[in-house]
């Protein structure tokens, strides 16, 4: 039993070192103005959640760590060919972490601390391979009960539902990603943010530049005949139907996206699309394109043209509206519009499932 000499003033406690995994190795990672890290060929998947991760610098860009989740760190090493991409991370408000295996691709938008590593006990960045001592206190600390773990049936069911989604969305993704690739190869466009959520909470999105004009290009990645409506009910987002389910409408939000950038970048407009992919039909669409130009500000187009609409595809959206070249060309920074897009998605207000 404690007894009162045996008290320990909270503030003269030797705080429990915090667990840093060597284990997995990462290779520099950069696209399109994003920087950021991927694990290096044959690593593990790693359980990323996408509010709770970070980089966390310590005096400069040699000293790294990344936390996936709340809890636990990854020491990140680059070598003397990566150190361009961990100059630009360094200096960036936010980097991107890129999961990808045989089945997804996803792109995580992480948020870059410096100065961080000071704050939090992190014995085990001194442990030296040559020391059996050091080795069992790293084995000691890698097997301590971890407080953040106690749902671990949970969050077990939280992986399953993130890899079945994107198992579904991931074929759709892909198709419309292609069908934006070859506007921007063939008009000279740059996409300088693409997010893809893992979860149900946004649809996946980029944002992209073509001359002179900038679009949020909103995903709808699913199949099948829908009832589009846009008009909202006792504050919910609209919806759209099908004959056994319902889904908020991707144009409420491209709305909000465009909403969202307009006022960060006041001096820029930005137009919102739509994408389809082949295998999603829109039953009504032909009631709705005047909705969605003039009331929601958005156009609807295809990856591909199909008989049973008139919409257009996104290739033709954009060879029907010429870039203008009277127009001023917009002055862009990349780490500012990704800053925007981490921005956007990180607020609980912007998504359209908050469950």
């Amino acid at each position: 039993m404690e007894t009162k000499d045996d008290v320990i003033p909270a503030w003269l406690r030797e705080e429990t070192p915090i667990e840093v995994r060597d284990d997995i190795s990462f290779s520099a990672f950069s696209s399109d103005g994003e920087f950021g890290i991927m694990p290096a060929a044959g690593e593990a998947d790693i359980d990323v959640k996408m509010n709770e991760t970070a980089f966390l610098f310590g005096k400069n860009k040699d000293e790294l760590l990344f936390m996936p989740h709340f809890g636990l760190f990854f020491k990140v090493i680059f070598n003397s060919s990566e150190e361009t991409v961990a100059a630009r991370l360094y200096e960036q408000p936010v980097g991107t972490y890129r999961s990808l295996t045989l089945t997804k691709d996803e792109r995580f938008t992480v948020p870059v601390y410096h100065d961080a590593l000071d704050m939090i006990s992190l014995k085990s960045l001194e442990i030296s391979p040559a020391n059996n001592n050091e080795k069992d206190e790293t084995s000691t600390l890698l097997n301590m009960p971890n407080p953040f773990n106690e749902d671990a049936e949970e969050e077990k069911e939280i992986e399953k539902q993130v890899e079945k989604f994107v198992e579904e969305t991931l074929p759709f993704d892909k198709e419309i990603e292609t069908a934006v690739d070859a506007e921007m190869e063939q008009h000279g466009g740059c996409v300088y943010s693409r997010f893809r959520p893992g979860n149900n909470r946004l649809y996946s999105f980029d944002i992209a530049q073509i001359g002179k004009r900038l679009y949020s290009i909103v995903y709808a990645d699913f199949a099948g005949d829908w009832l589009a409506d846009e008009d909202s009910f006792v504050g919910d987002p609209p919806l759209w139907f099908s004959e056994s389910s319902h889904r908020v409408s991707p144009v409420h939000q491209a709305i909000r996206c465009q909403e969202f950038f307009n006022k960060e970048l006041a001096h820029i407009k930005i137009e919102s699309i739509v994408v389809l992919p082949e295998k999603c039909v829109i039953i009504n669409d032909e009631d709705m394109i005047g909705c969605w130009r003039d009331k929601c500000g958005t156009t609807v187009v295809r990856t591909k043209r199909i008989d049973e609409t008139t919409l257009p595809t996104l290739h033709e959206y954009i060879a029907e509206h010429p870039i203008d070249d009277s127009a001023e060309v917009p002055k862009l920074d990349v780490v500012e519009l990704v800053g925007i897009s981490s921005r956007f998605t990180m607020n609980p207000e912007n998504w359209i499932n908050k469950k």
